[in-house]
């Protein structure tokens, strides 16, 4: 039995493929960070620290996704430090939903980035994408969203 030999990567899309690994890595990171900073004893955001929790781990579980497609793929991971949040101790909830809502669109757009070369040069990678993670993004934008006027609305934007 012949052992299969992985399609190659254009480079161009294995540096894009490694750039979301990081970017998801740090996404996962930031909201670990707020999950803790909003855990001690003297606050009650249940909720908020569970949809904290709850986004860090799907954002790892993105990354161990795209990882194992590039390896997959014959490509390279190029896994860089993850800088830590300029915010360790964030100001409030709305603070930390809106500073993820700008996170998540930057992801975005580099996974439409990805996409659009992929369409071109990769069309497996286009199908993954298109299966896997373009639509979910857009959910996980509109939740960030839906959560931000929840706060503004209910006048909590400075109580969590």
């Amino acid at each position: 039995m012949a052992a299969s030999m992985p399609q190659s990567l254009h480079p161009e899309i294995e540096i894009l493929l490694n750039k979301i690994i990081n970017m998801e890595l740090r996404a996962s990171y930031v909201y670990f960070s707020v999950t803790y900073c909003f855990s001690h004893e003297d606050t009650t955001l249940k909720h908020f620290i569970n949809f904290s929790r709850d986004i860090s781990e799907k954002k790892k579980q993105h990354a161990e996704t795209f990882l194992q497609f590039l390896i997959k793929r014959g490509g390279c991971p190029v896994l860089e430090n993850i800088i830590k949040p300029e915010m360790s101790n964030w100001l409030d909830g709305l603070h930390a939903l809106q500073e993820g809502l700008a996170m998540e669109k930057t992801i975005n757009e580099n996974l439409l980035q990805l996409y659009d070369k992929a369409k071109h040069k990769d069309p497996h990678l286009s199908n993954f994408l298109d299966s896997e993670f373009l639509e979910e993004q857009v959910k996980i934008i509109r939740l960030f969203g839906e959560h931000i006027t929840k706060l503004k609305r209910l006048g909590l934007a400075d109580k969590c």
